[in-house]
């Protein structure tokens, strides 16, 4: 007779019980349709370590303790004085100072700046450390697909963040990790393709990361892409960082504090007004004078040099169009099946108002129907792309849904679990 513990029955199957239950929830989690969430500008977390950095006396110019501080976006560095030291730790710098010569951007004296988080959705769910509905980013698609599908955060819903100051020249490193979890992401769903979610710039950085990978990795790989308030043809908001500065809407910020850091930033430049959408004859700018001063003066795509040498910014903004202006042929269709979401019925500035030549801030002259950031004619490039590929293109307009709060609309989540449950398949809907 055995000299071990009695058998017992009851024991036994429980036991295989749990282990059946633990294997088949694994199994289950595998079997779902990867998601990948790719923020806008501003979506993604900046941190840094800092290091003698040359900021204003009142600032911290080294790390306590070696211990990286959050730039982006920690909501007390919005306030003043404190966003002189935001804006000296956020811009960026090129050696020799011409965007054509320079291989990349570098951060300012001091300063090393990371993206953290690649591969998990924690850093993008909240615009800032703040935790509101006002700063809510992705949460509420994650949770979602939570309570809606049983999909498990950083198992088949991942995040691909990454330095928003940047043009898709300079993220060479980062398409890559991307490609490779896509790829990972595939092979451990037991070959579903991957649902890739973008909003805003990163709708136009993945147009340019599709163009990049050739038709049969599309094929294999993505199963849909879904654009939400997609960049593409450039937004005018972008036209007023470049003359006197964004302030976010922040009144306490004056916007011409921020200017040289947008100007600073690749994304800036590659986010100006493209004259595939915005045409060659469209006012973008009217330079109001006095009399007995000339005429207004109006610019478009067409002449927006001459605007910005009158702006003392004409190097820059020569340089900047050069090496970003027609980075990605946004004419070009991505590929594979998509979707491209757009905010409609919100007035979204058309063209702007500058009072004088000069260190003046410029304001809204006239706007046009979108989501308060991009145009919702951008959805013409869209539809366009059904004409010249054989995946299927849908574009879908939301009333009232403004930019960022689109992520948290209740027809956008539904839209996009519609997508996911259905394995990335979708009809053509336009």
């Amino acid at each position: 007779m055995s000299q071990g513990a009695p058998f017992s029955a009851p024991v036994f199957w429980f036991v295989s019980l749990l282990l059946l239950a633990a294997c088949c929830q694994g199994s289950d989690s595998q079997e779902r349709t990867p998601v990948i969430l790719v923020p806008g500008n501003g979506g993604s977390q900046l941190w840094a370590h800092l290091n003698g950095a040359e900021s204003p006396w009142y600032c911290r110019r080294r790390s306590p303790e070696g211990r990286p501080q959050q730039l982006w976006l920690e909501m007390s560095s919005l306030l003043y004085p404190a966003v002189n030291c935001m804006a000296y730790n956020l811009v960026l710098k090129t050696q020799p100072e011409s965007f054509l010569t320079a291989a990349s951007t570098h951060d300012n004296v001091g300063v090393q700046t990371f993206v953290p988080g690649f591969g998990i959705v924690d850093t993008v769910l909240w615009l800032s450390n703040w935790q509101t509905k006002y700063t809510a980013y992705y949460s509420s698609i994650v949770a979602h697909l939570e309570e809606k599908l049983n999909y498990t955060k950083n198992i088949d819903i991942k995040a691909a963040p990454y330095d928003f100051r940047k043009a898709p020249d300079e993220l060479g490193d980062y398409f890559q990790s991307l490609k490779t979890l896509i790829e990972d992401s595939f092979h451990r769903a037991s070959g579903r393709k991957v649902v890739l979610v973008a909003h805003s710039l990163g709708g136009k950085l993945m147009l340019h990361f599709l163009h990049s990978q050739p038709q049969h990795w599309r094929d294999q790989y993505i199963g849909h892409f879904v654009a939400i308030g997609g960049a593409f043809g450039g937004v005018t908001v972008s036209l007023l960082a470049m003359l006197s500065g964004y302030n976010l809407g922040i009144p306490t910020i004056n916007p011409l504090q921020f200017r040289t850091v947008q100007r600073s930033w690749p994304s800036t430049h590659y986010l100006l007004p493209d004259a595939i959408l915005f045409g060659s004859d469209r006012p973008l700018v009217k330079s109001k004078r006095a009399p007995p001063s000339p005429p207004d003066a109006v610019y478009t795509t067409a002449n927006l040099s001459a605007l910005f040498a009158k702006a003392s910014f004409a190097k820059g903004y020569a340089e900047g169009r050069a090496r970003y202006g027609e980075l990605t042929d946004v004419g070009k269709p991505p590929g594979v099946t998509t979707t491209c979401v757009f905010g409609d019925g919100l007035p979204t500035l058309a063209s702007i108002a500058w009072p004088k030549v000069g260190d003046k801030v410029a304001d809204a002259d006239e706007h046009e129907n979108g989501d308060g950031t991009v145009a919702a004619s951008t959805a013409r490039l869209c539809r366009d792309w059904s004409a010249k590929q054989a995946a299927p293109v849908r574009v879908t307009r939301l009333a009232k849904a403004q930019h960022v709060a689109i992520l948290s609309d209740d027809r956008l989540l539904e839209l996009v679990a519609d997508v996911v449950r259905k394995g990335g398949k979708t009809e053509t809907d336009n």
